[in-house]
């Protein structure tokens, strides 16, 4: 939304989650998608996205969202809290996912026990703002989210994970100017100096990968 603000070309957003946008690249539909799927130049090209690029964005901060202090994942668990949860194939949703894995193994149990015991399990929201919501306003307790909309929305934040959000690029619109104005903005200081809490560039941002 920032990069949007500062752009003079207008963007339309629409929301499909880390593979729903890499599913849509692979279709040729948009211009640019925003991924967050850990190793990301690993999972393009397991979609075979040659014909794309992958441009190094930011990183974010992801963690617990919730309307008490929580230390822990195991915590949600112990406590029996409500979560609400992201859309599958959201980078967030792929996290609680890891999350799940990793508390079973710990258990030893099966992980389908543990998404069958949990709260909230099943009620599923497509943006982190969506998330913030529900928990501002009672409906959950607890969900995976990022720093900056839960200090939005007044809400506890307990780190978890720092993740690169990047960026795919259709090769054949790479020279099209909306797109170079994007790559301009990313890596722009007005841009960085406009990010909230949580969100910051690095020395990658804005950087040109080729997918092979």
């Amino acid at each position: 939304e920032i990069l949007d603000e500062l752009m003079e070309h207008e963007m339309k957003i629409v929301n499909l989650g880390s593979t729903g946008g890499l599913v849509a690249m692979r279709r040729g539909i948009p211009d640019i998608a925003g991924i967050h799927l850990g190793d990301n130049l690993e999972s393009a090209r397991k979609y075979g996205l040659k014909n794309c690029v992958l441009v190094k964005g930011y990183l974010r901060e992801q963690g617990i969202i919730s309307s008490s202090e929580i230390s822990s994942f195991e915590e949600i668990l112990e406590r029996g809290l409500r979560i609400v949860n992201r859309n599958p194939g959201s980078g967030t949703r792929i996290l609680l996912e890891r999350l799940i894995e990793e508390e079973a193994v710990k258990r030893g149990v099966d992980a389908e026990e543990i998404r069958r015991n949990m709260r909230g399990y099943d009620v599923v929201v497509k943006t982190h703002s969506s998330l913030a919501y529900y928990i501002s306003t009672g409906r959950a307790d607890a969900g995976i989210g990022l720093r900056y909309v839960a200090e939005q929305y007044g809400l506890f934040f307990t780190p978890i994970s720092s993740e690169e959000y990047d960026f795919l690029i259709q090769k054949d619109r790479l020279e099209e100017p909306a797109v170079q104005e994007f790559l301009e903005v990313l890596r722009s200081r007005e841009f960085s100096e406009s990010l909230p809490a949580g969100i910051k560039t690095y020395e990658k941002t804005g950087e040109i990968i080729e997918i092979e």
